[in-house]
């Protein structure tokens, strides 16, 4: 066996497990054991990441339950657009309880949030779509496998949804079961986390991709 030997260790990963497992429990209490001193790097090392994100998705249901007026089960995602209360703390509730990745990374964040509603959605400008990395959501007026094929003829290089490399989002008309209201879709919301970590990412609406696929190349 090749020297020397590197283990790797994934805090993304240890925080799902362990955010699975406590989902799991219900309202037994978990223990989470890392063996080995977190595989030789060290627990204090280790610990902190992932304790961060869960202790924001214990505070996020603490936030649901107080909103619904009822602490007897967990809140679940699709919970989320029934909960009385503004669109804003619906984004709060869904990013802390959500899928763990894209979850508030600590308190400081999350209380920044509630401070500061994030700003309206709205339409900017593109002169082409060649070479842009462009997704969709919402619903359109034509069929979703029209408007990408429409898209990569003009030499865009389509995703299923936002990410760190997406640069263009076209938006279709709001999904009445989104999470959080008009502006609270799950790509929406993640458009805005990308922003909130400096990418540029250019909304469009869908009268101007319609306008930019019909223009030459």
């Amino acid at each position: 066996m090749p020297r020397p030997l590197i283990a790797r260790i994934d805090d993304r990963a240890l925080s799902h497990n362990l955010a699975v497992a406590r989902t799991r429990a219900g309202r037994r209490r978990v223990w989470a054991v890392v063996k080995a001193n977190a595989y030789g790097h060290g627990l204090e090392r280790a610990a902190p990441k992932w304790q961060a994100r869960d202790d924001v998705y214990q505070v996020g249901q603490l936030l649901g339950m107080l909103i619904r007026g009822d602490a007897r089960t967990r809140i679940r995602t699709h919970d989320i657009r029934a909960l009385p209360c503004t669109d804003h703390l619906k984004e709060i509730v869904y990013r802390c309880i959500g899928e763990r990745r894209k979850r508030y990374e600590s308190a400081d964040e999350m209380i920044n949030a509630l401070r500061n509603p994030p700003a309206t959605l709205r339409a900017g400008v593109r002169r082409t779509l060649k070479g842009v990395h462009l997704a969709f959501t919402g619903i359109l007026s034509k069929r979703r496998s029209e408007a990408i094929r429409a898209a990569r003829r003009a030499g865009a290089i389509v995703h299923g949804g936002p990410s760190v490399g997406t640069t263009v989002v076209v938006r279709g008309r709001p999904n009445p079961l989104q999470a959080a209201g008009r502006d609270g879709g799950r790509k929406l919301m993640e458009i805005k986390r990308l922003r909130e970590k400096g990418h540029r990412i250019t909304l469009l609406n869908e009268r101007q991709f319609w306008a930019l696929v019909a223009r030459p190349r």
